[in-house]
This record gives structure tokens, sequence and C-alpha cells, in this order.
């Protein structure tokens, strides 16, 4: 190994441990499925990311600064830990604790969106998390790769992979005071 890609593999290293936030406790959360019958069938495989909850954090002199300046000002969030989470599809259903890894199947056929709901005392916040197509790789917008893209579209729909992300990447649900 050459001594540059050592140096790289391990900067990276080093830097994504700078960047997780607050350890997960206990095993994955497996969600329950609605209708094992249907869903079993389609199932393919599995994802597991952690679920993590942010909450918007305002420095207010440094956004008056920047809007008397003209400028945006940059939003900010810190995570929160201990928001009690529900997570609800057509498929899925489960309970958790963030931060928590959840077990989350990769479907033959586009499953529904998944709803997320977290909540404490005085924190709340609803997402929709969208399946995406497993190993889709979008290049430039010719008209070619947009006809070629719409027409496969349909077929993908029903018989390829599809997950709700990957299990090297956090799902940042943002919550804010209630």
């Amino acid at each position: 190994m050459k001594p540059q890609t050592l140096i790289a593999l391990t900067s990276s290293v080093l830097l994504a441990g700078c960047m997780q936030g607050a350890e997960p406790k206990g095993p994955p959360i497996e969600p329950t499925l609605k209708n094992p019958a249907i869903s079993q069938n389609r199932i393919v495989g599995y994802t597991e990311p952690v679920m993590r909850t942010f909450v918007s954090v305002v420095d207010e002199e440094k956004q008056v600064a920047a809007a008397q300046a003209g400028t945006p000002y940059p939003a900010k969030s810190k995570e929160v830990t201990g928001l009690a989470c529900r997570l609800d599809s057509a498929e899925l259903k489960a309970s958790f604790v963030t931060p928590a890894v959840v077990r989350l199947p990769k479907f033959k056929g586009k499953p529904t969106k998944i709803h997320l709901n977290c909540a404490s005392e005085n924190l709340e916040g609803d997402v929709k998390m969208q399946a995406t197509l497993d190993g889709v790789i979008v290049s430039g917008a010719s008209i070619a790769g947009l006809v070629a893209a719409a027409v496969t579209a349909g077929i993908a729909a029903s018989k390829d992979q599809w997950s709700y992300g990957a299990s090297d990447i956090a799902f940042r649900i943002p919550v804010e005071q209630k």
C-alpha cells in the first residue's frame, strides 16, 4: 500500500470517528411486519441506519448580524437523545428511543413511505422516509437518459430492490420545541 493511500485512509477513519454522535444502545430494533405473509416474500435484504434526532440551535446575535448584513444565517443543529419515536408505514411498524439502529428491510417492489414521529416532554418532530432504488446512479440529463429513465422507472418500481437508506449513513430526524 502506498504511503499516501495509508495516510488518506487513516485520516478518513479518524474524521469518521469525530463525526459520530451519541452511541446507540442495545441491538438493532426489528420493525414488525404488518402483513407477514405478503411482506416476507418481498424482503430481499436489510439496511441498519442509525436514527438520530436533532434540534436547531439559533444564536440570536449572529442571526441579527447576518440579517443586517444581508447574508444568510447558517442553520446549526445539535443532537438530542432519549426521544421516543414511532415508525409506521403500510408494511412496517416499530417503536424506539433515539439514537437507535433500526433494521429496515429492502423490498422487491416499491414500498410505501415511512412516517416517523419522535417526541419528548418539550420536543417533537415528524418526517417521512422515502424508499429509493438500490444502486441507482443518475448522471447528466440528456434526452436519451431521460427517456431511458422514464421507460425503466415503471419496470423498476415492481422488480428492483428498494431501501430506506444505507447502514453507513445516519437518518436525521429534525425536532423542535412544542
